[in-house]
C-alpha cells in the first residue's frame, strides 16, 4: 500500500473513532434528557397505579423506575414505585397493627381514623358514632349493620351497599346458618345481610361492643381497598373491581382505577399522620393533577356534608323553639333578671372595692370635726364665762334699779301727801 493510501486509512480510522465517541454522546445526553422528560411525567401523574400500566409506546411504566428514579422523586429508594404497591403498605401497616393490638378499645380507634375519613353522609356519620359509642353489644350491632349498609362508593351509582362475603365468613367462623353465605357472588347486598339474623346472632356473643365496631369498619374499608385491588383479608394481589348490582365482581378500567386509588391514597394520606414530609411524599406518589381532583372531591363531599348538617341543625333548632317556647321566654326572662343582677352585683362590688377609701376620708373627716368641736367647745365656755359675768352685773344693776324705783316710790308717796294737806 502506498503512503498516501496508509494515510488515509488512518484519517478514516480516526473518523470512525471520533463518530463513535460522538455517538456515544449523543446517546448519553439524550438517555438523560429522556429521563429528565420521564421523571417529569412521573412528577405530574405520579408513579404507575401497577405493573401493568403503559406509556404512550406500550412499554410497562414500572419497568422503567429504578433506584435512582425513586430517589430522585423520595429521597430514597426504599419506596414501592406503584400505587398499588402504597395502598398494599397502607393495608398491610393496618392489618399488622390491628393483630399486634389486643386491647378492643385501641383496636377500633386505629381502624377509626381511616373509617371515618371516608365518611360523606350525615346519617353514615351518626351511625359510626353510636356504634362507637354503644354499651352493649346489642346496640352496637344494631348500629354496625345500619352503618354497613350505607352505599361508600362515589364514583358510581349504586343501588345498595355492599358486604365482602369473606368478611361474614371471618364473622361466622365454622358456625353454620347463615343465608348470606349461600350467595355465588363475592358481594353480599345490605338487604341480604340485614335479613340474615346468624349474622345478628353473632354479633351479639362477640367479646366486646368494640369488637363489633372494629368488624363493621373493616367491612366498610374492604370495598375501598377492592377497588385499588388489595385485599384487607390477607389475600394475595387480586383485580381492581367493585360489586355490581347482584353482588358479581365488576372490574374497573385502567383510567377509573387509577382515579379511585388516587383518591383512596389522598384520602388515607390526609388521615394519618399529616406532617409536610408525608404530604409531599403522598403528592409525588398520586401526582398533583390527581390529587387535587381528590381533594376537590374531597371538599364538595365536605362541603355537602355541611350544608346538610347545618340544614339539619336548622330544622332540629324551629322544632326545638317550637316545642319548648314557654321555656326558652322564661329562660330569657331569669337572663335579663341575672344580668340585672349582675348589674347590681357589679355595683356593690364597687362599692366594697372603694369603702376602705371611703372610711379612711370618713376618719379624716370625724377628726376634723372633733377638733373643730374641741375649738368650738373652748369658745363656748369663755362665751358662757362671759355671759355669766354679764349676768351677775345685770343682776346687780336691777337690784340697784329696784333700789331706786322704791327711793322713788317714796318719794311720790311723800309728794302725794304733801299735796294733801
Amino acid at each position: 500500500m502506498s503512503l498516501l493510501g496508509k494515510i488515509l486509512a488512518i484519517l478514516n480510522l480516526l473518523t470512525l473513532i471520533g463518530a463513535g465517541m460522538l455517538s456515544t454522546m449523543v446517546y448519553a445526553q439524550r438517555q438523560s434528557w429522556t429521563h429528565t422528560i420521564f421523571l417529569a411525567n412521573l412528577y405530574l401523574d405520579g408513579l404507575p397505579v401497577d405493573e401493568n400500566e403503559v406509556d404512550r409506546s406500550g412499554a410497562p411504566v414500572a419497568e422503567r423506575i429504578g433506584s435512582a428514579t425513586l430517589t430522585a422523586m423520595f429521597g430514597s429508594a426504599d419506596v414501592p414505585k406503584t400505587q398499588e404497591g402504597s395502598v398494599r403498605e397502607v393495608a398491610q401497616d393496618l392489618i399488622k397493627r390491628i393483630k399486634g393490638e389486643v386491647d378492643p378499645d385501641k383496636q377500633a380507634n386505629m381502624v377509626r381514623v381511616y373509617a371515618q375519613a371516608i365518611v360523606s353522609q350525615p346519617g353514615e356519620w351518626e351511625d359510626l358514632i353510636s356504634m362507637m359509642e354503644a354499651k352493649d353489644n346489642r346496640g352496637a350491632a344494631l348500629m354496625a349493620l345500619g352503618y354497613v349498609c350505607r352505599p361508600i362508593f362515589r364514583e358510581h351509582s349504586m343501588p345498595t351497599a355492599f358486604i365482602k362475603k369473606d368478611r361474614i365468613k371471618e364473622l361466622m367462623g365454622d358456625e353454620a346458618g347463615s343465608t348470606s353465605l349461600a350467595s355465588p357472588n363475592e358481594y353480599i347486598s345490605g338487604d341480604t345481610l340485614l335479613a340474615d339474623n346468624a349474622v345478628f346472632e353473632k354479633l351479639l356473643k362477640s367479646d366486646s361492643p368494640k369488637r363489633i365496631a372494629t368488624w363493621a369498619m373493616l367491612a366498610k374499608l374492604d370495598l375501598l381497598f377492592d377497588s385499588a385491588g388489595i385485599s384487607l383479608m390477607g389475600a394475595d394481589n387480586k383485580q381492581a373491581q367493585i360489586p355490581g348490582s347482584d353482588g358479581s365482581a365488576i372490574p374497573l378500567d385502567p383510567r377509573t382505577r387509577k382515579l379511585v386509588t388516587a383518591r383512596l391514597l389522598t384520602i388515607l394520606g390526609l388521615a394519618g399522620d399529616q406532617a409536610s414530609d408525608k404530604i409531599n411524599r403522598l403528592v409525588s406518589v398520586v401526582g398533583p393533577r390527581a390529587f387535587l381532583v381528590a381533594m376537590e372531591a374531597e371538599a364538595a363531599d365536605m362541603r355537602a356534608l355541611n350544608t346538610e348538617i347545618e340544614y339539619r341543625l336548622k330544622q332540629s333548632m324551629e322544632r326545638f323553639v317550637q316545642r319548648h317556647s314557654a321555656t326558652i321566654e322564661e329562660i330569657r326572662g331569669l337572663d335579663r333578671e341575672h344580668t340585672r343582677l349582675q348589674t347590681d352585683l357589679s355595683d356593690i362590688k364597687t362599692l366594697l372595692d372603694r369603702q376602705p377609701a371611703l372610711i379612711e376620708e370618713r376618719k379624716k373627716n370625724l377628726a376634723k370635726l372633733e377638733a373643730d368641736l374641741k375649738r368650738l367647745r373652748g369658745d363656748s365656755d369663755g362665751l358662757f364665762q362671759s355671759l355669766q359675768a354679764g349676768a351677775k352685773n345685770l343682776y346687780q344693776r336691777r337690784r340697784d334699779l329696784q333700789g331706786i324705783v322704791e327711793h322713788v316710790s317714796q318719794l311720790e308717796k311723800r309728794a302725794r301727801d304733801l299735796e294733801l294737806r
